[in-house]
């Protein structure tokens, strides 16, 4: 087995327990149903104590976050013993030390082994007083050891019953199988979906602002951020796409800048022709739209080789995007 076929192998493993959770099953049955409901109630009041430690864990009351750290370990060690032995006794925090300290020494925790070190002032110290009487620096490195050791031994527990592991499988695998039906709706959108008619078609302005690309830009298939076309004030300013061959037409839609300023851009008309000199009027727009709510006319079908977007006063045109389809449903 190859390095690559070997991780993959592995890799699957894994999602498939993150997904099915076989194994933490497994395991939960191995345990009589008294013995799961004390690692439970083990675990969840670790669980709040930590959690409340993670809320305290400041200058000021770094003392009591250490205490609440301290509390959450043994009662995490208390869970994992009893959840091999439902005889286990609970241990004082120096003792469930010294127990994670073996256990690390036999390779059960590998990463545990240096933070239970740095965690030793707040498990082993008699004195009440010894977060107290630390430096700010050295209290915040003896919890940050302690908050790591938590989340190792958090991460060992499994404290669901069989009754909430396979509700989890069940949620797991609806979101996935979601997931699944919306790329798939997606990619099947995605396949019936007709390209735009005017996509890498020729264009042409009456003009160019400086900072405009050419009319190409209103017909790359990209709506750009701020816009594909940009023409000078001017009286009769006009975009226009020439589909080069007539084309049944259903549908345009026209794509306003996004860099601000739409209000400036009407009012418009939409037009089409066949010839490029003989104009007939489609739609026109007088209220604001944008790229997120483009202009769309819908109408009777046209036929006509070219579609012009026109200001019909003194004005300038700023556009991202010129669409034209030619069957209902073909965006």
């Amino acid at each position: 087995m190859t390095a690559a076929s070997a991780i993959g192998s592995i890799f699957r493993e894994q999602v498939t327990e993150r997904l099915l959770l076989r194994r933490a099953e497994r395991v939960v049955r191995e345990r009589a149903p008294a013995q799961q409901q004390t690692v439970h109630e083990l675990y969840e009041a670790a669980r709040v104590r930590l959690l409340a430690a993670a809320e305290m864990a400041d200058p000021a009351r770094m003392p009591a976050a250490g205490t609440l750290g301290r509390e959450a370990l043994v009662l995490f060690v208390h869970a994992l013993r009893v959840a091999r032995d439902p005889q286990a006794e609970l241990l004082s925090p120096a003792e469930a030390h010294g127990w994670l300290e073996q256990r690390a020494q036999a390779g059960e925790f590998p990463k545990l082994a240096e933070d239970l070190v740095g965690c030793r002032p707040v498990l082993l110290d008699a004195d009440l007083l010894a977060l107290d009487r630390m430096s700010t620096e050295d209290a915040y490195n003896a919890y940050g050891a302690l908050e790591r050791s938590l989340s190792r031994l958090r991460s060992a527990i499994e404290p669901r019953t069989t009754t909430q592991i396979r509700r989890s499988r069940i949620l797991r695998l609806g979101v996935v199988c979601a997931i699944a039906i919306a790329i798939l709706a997606l990619l099947l959108v995605k396949l019936l979906q007709q390209p735009s008619l005017a996509q890498g078609k020729p264009a042409s302005a009456s003009s160019y602002h400086p900072s405009s690309p050419s009319a190409a830009g209103a017909t790359n298939g990209k709506i750009e951020s701020n816009f594909g076309v940009h023409t000078q004030v001017q009286e009769n300013a006009w975009v226009r796409v020439d589909l080069e061959t007539p084309q049944r037409i259903e549908r345009i839609k026209v794509y306003n800048r996004a860099d601000g300023w739409q209000d400036e851009v009407v009012p418009l008309v939409l037009e089409v022709s066949s010839d490029g000199k003989n104009w007939r009027e489609l739609e026109q727009r007088s209220k604001t739209f944008t790229q997120d709510k483009p202009w769309t006319w819908k109408g009777d079908a046209v036929t006509a080789r070219y579609v012009q977007v026109r200001r019909p006063k003194q004005g300038y045109i700023a556009l991202t995007e010129i669409e034209v389809f030619g069957s209902a449903g073909s965006e």
